[in-house]
């Protein structure tokens, strides 16, 4: 069973799990259960790697604010 995560953030950036590239944010991006790292790449302000627990079959939000 798929697991979704919904990535958001206040800042348009790119989304990466397992360096794939899932385009920008806001995005439903479905993962593998257990604990996923998502890394948000935003031109300005860097990067930042998220880590998520996944319960397979489960939908979760992921929010990150960028520090301006």
């Amino acid at each position: 069973m798929s697991s979704v995560v919904f990535v958001t953030s206040d800042q348009e950036c790119e989304i990466l799990v397992k360096n794939k590239n899932y385009g920008k944010t806001p995005k439903r991006v479905v993962v593998d259960p257990g604990f996923v790292l998502i890394t948000l790449i935003h031109p300005t302000f860097g990067k930042v790697i998220k880590q998520v627990q996944i319960i397979d079959g489960d939908s979760q939000d992921l929010y990150h604010q960028w520090i301006k």
